[in-house]
């Protein structure tokens, strides 16, 4: 069989840009983007995954020919993409579904698509004979960069670059990844490669090293105090455990090496601490001040009479901020954050819900920030995170189920499920490989417990989807293809004389089309990426500018972003807002200047005025035509109103009209009710600011601005009855409150 000599460096190109995605995208990030993180991540998956992908398909061109392994995935991962597809035909909003919620950007049609060529191209390229030996380069570059992230997450750990951060990243480490549950979720699902093999090899060196790496990663995912991320840590260890006490009489070299292990991880464990257990600086806190030494232990010890308390607790020696915290949970009041298990509850709930008003194809991928507020909770207005905007539900089944409804979470089930079945079908077949292949299941078993608890990004779902194409290719060797295409046909004499003369055989005509219309295709797909990254900094720099008040240098840079992308509606609404700041600001300019300049100048600002507010009246509308759903588009455009009403009051009205509709989206929305209940007050309507104000507390009972407000509205009419019961319930919940102080 004839082999076009332009395979081996297209086999190249494409085995070293697989390489480069395992090890650049987890590194990439880039300060002036709206988004630091998973944004920049995201637009380098698909740049390399056109890159990848153009290659592949000009390789089957050369060889006239398409060859695809045959394995009973290529019908589950089409399935699924078959299933976004239709979710996405069927979305709210597809523009969101097919690109990903902004801010977010993974999730969407797109990045299915492309994790799905990947899934396809890797198959199939890593199977050939030539390829298969370098899949260690993917490994090595998988592990090259972990090792990076945790040595960099460790020096997080320490301060390096801590006066970067508004986060307290010294406290929560998050590397590369931005988030310290995206950044342990990452670092597990590589844990079991290094270590594995560190426990395993033959050779001393090998395993030193990767014992190395393998505790880097282990501590990072420590430092990060990310409960899933240590909880599914602690799993994956213990069946590793598990896996080595079986091999302990066929390999006894592995026993110094896993007690090795054991002894680090519990010595880790004792300096660093865990979400359930405490470091030496607890425990010596915990001696000064009295109460247990292990409270995350002390209420199983308790049932058995039994304690690690070794003097009562001195409330009095405790932090101010502690001691309020006590008290507040001794009286049966929120105080502080919520835990993040209560906020899960509540949000799956709204989840579930919102799955049983749209079962069949649900609201589309990537809507949930859409459509969560129709089904939200009441009782997540008792949270901390009361009035954070949720765009994830926090699980990815969950989160399927909401979105893609019966058919988006049956199809990705089902992929899960199959692939499980091919990985351990892998490990019982190929027991020379066996040590790898438990590597593989256990990845994939660690994005599979850590999506339970959180949501995918985009280093995490491309492993998703290549580890079952890895497995695959590095196991199996002997498999069978589907043929498409009569590929080259050459006589044994032709085949000699080439050989024999070097001379490689020409392209047709058509093949070289379809060459330059590949190429062309990628040279589109790049530009239209890169139109998107570029316009997404003009974005982040107008908005930036927006809110610091230099309105004349944002409006340039937000138009930018809308003429590079204007079918992003997240762009439109900031510039509208900005339009409407602006108008307000020339306005303002205005009046203060003395009446000789103001004559002067009157037409000039009454026109640029006027221009502003059309710009900004255009943009809003024009938002909200690309996505009458998302509620922050609805509150900016109640922004813009509200910033024209103090030209014209009779933009009042229509902010209130724009905030009353925005309840028709989210009905449990305390703060929508508060802002009517203002507007009201300003258009001189209290007794439907009384009734907007009490369905807000009715909401929110804890909602001290709108119970203040009420008060107020109660001193008009000396209405003491009403004052005093307001007052004992703002006492009840905020019992040092300032307005409080003032009705004595």
């Amino acid at each position: 069989m004839f082999t076009h000599p332009w395979n081996k460096p297209l086999d190249t190109i494409i085995t070293f840009s697989f390489a480069a995605l395992l090890f650049f995208v987890p590194l990439f990030f880039y300060p002036t983007s709206s988004e630091l993180f998973e944004f920049n991540k995201m637009i380098l998956t698909y740049i390399l995954t056109g890159f990848i992908s153009t290659f592949w398909l000009i390789k089957i061109v050369i060889n006239k020919q398409l060859v695809l392994r045959k394995s009973f995935l290529n019908l589950t991962v089409l399935l699924f993409l078959l299933g976004q597809l239709i979710t996405t035909f069927f979305s709210i909003n597809p523009h969101t579904s097919i690109w990903g919620y902004y801010s977010r950007f993974h999730g969407g049609l797109a990045s299915t698509v492309s994790y799905s060529l990947l899934f396809y191209i890797a198959l199939n390229h890593f199977s050939q004979d030539s390829q298969r030996p370098k899949l260690k380069l993917l490994l090595y570059s998988a592990l090259s960069t972990s090792t990076l992230i945790s040595l960099y997450g460790i020096l997080e750990h320490f301060g390096i670059d801590k006066h970067l951060w508004v986060q307290d990243v010294q406290n929560r480490v998050f590397s590369t990844l931005g988030q310290p549950n995206w950044l342990s979720a990452y670092l597990v699902a590589i844990l079991p490669f290094p270590l594995l093999i560190a426990l395993n090899s033959k050779e001393r060196k090998i395993s030193l090293l990767l014992g190395l790496v393998a505790f880097a990663n282990f501590i990072t995912i420590l430092y990060t105090k990310s409960r899933s991320g240590i909880g599914t840590t602690f799993i994956i260890l213990f069946l590793i455990i598990l896996y080595q006490l079986t091999k302990l009489k066929k390999a006894t070299h592995t026993r110094s090496r896993l007690a090795t292990f054991f002894m680090l991880l519990i010595t880790s464990l004792a300096i660093t601490g865990s979400p359930w257990s405490p470091n030496p600086q607890n425990i010596q806190d915990s001696l000064k001040v009295g109460g247990p030494l292990w409270p995350q232990l002390e209420p199983y010890l308790n049932q058995v009479k039994l304690t690690t308390q070794l003097k009562p607790l001195d409330i009095s020696a405790l932090p101010e901020e502690n001691q309020k915290q006590l008290i507040a949970q001794a009286d049966g009041r929120p105080y502080g954050g919520s835990n993040s298990w209560d906020i899960r509850q509540v949000v799956w709930q709204g989840a579930v819900d919102l799955f049983k008003s749209h079962p069949l194809t649900g609201t589309g991928p990537e809507t949930f920030a859409y459509a969560y507020y129709w089904t939200r909770p009441a009782a997540h207005n008792l949270l901390s995170e009361w009035d954070f905007l949720y765009n994830k539900a926090h699980n990815e089944y969950l989160n399927f189920l909401a979105t893609t409804g019966l058919i988006g979470i049956s199809t990705y089930l089902i992929l899960i499920l199959s692939t499980l079945i091919l990985l351990i079908r892998l490990y019982r077949q190929y027991p020379a490989h066996q040590t790898i292949t438990i590597s593989f299941i256990l990845s994939y078993l660690s994005i599979l417990i850590t999506n339970y608890f959180g949501f995918s990004v985009v280093t995490v779902a491309t492993f998703f989807f290549l580890i079952p194409a890895l497995a695959l290719t590095y196991t199996s060797s002997q498999f069978k293809t589907f043929t498409l295409g009569p590929g080259w046909s050459f006589s044994k004499k032709d085949l000699k004389k080439l050989k024999n003369n070097n001379t490689t055989p020409s392209l047709s005509m058509l093949q070289y089309i379809a060459i330059t219309f590949l190429t062309l295709i990628f040279v589109f797909w790049f530009s239209l990426i890169l139109k998107h990254w570029l316009a997404d900094r003009h974005y982040a720099k107008g908005k930036a500018l927006s809110q610091n008040g230099y309105l004349s240098q944002a409006i340039p840079s937000l138009e930018s972003a809308v003429k590079l992308y204007p079918s992003e509606p997240t762009f439109r609404s900031i510039l509208a807002e900005t339009y409407a700041n602006a108008a307000l600001a020339t306005k303002q300019q205005y009046d203060s200047l003395d009446q000789e300049q103001a004559k002067l100048l009157e037409k000039a600002a009454l026109a640029q005025q006027q221009n502003y507010t059309k710009l900004a009246l255009d943009n809003i509308n024009q938002t909200l035509d690309q996505n009458p759903y998302h509620l922050n588009f609805i509150k900016s455009k109640a922004k813009v109103y509200l910033s024209l009403a103090q030209i014209d009051p009779q933009y009042y009205q229509l902010t209130l009209d724009t905030l009353l509709r925005a309840t028709q989206l989210a009905p449990t929305d305390p703060k929508l009710l508060y802002n009517i209940g203002l507007l009201y007050i300003q258009l001189d309507n209290l007794p439907q600011a009384k009734i907007a104000l009490r369905q807000a507390i009715d909401l929110k009972p804890n909602y001290d601005h709108a119970i203040a407000e009420l008060i107020k509205l109660y001193q008009q009419e000396n209405n003491q009855d009403q004052i005093q019961k307001l007052k004992d319930q703002l006492l009840f919940y905020y019992p040092d409150h300032p307005f409080a102080a003032t009705l004595e």
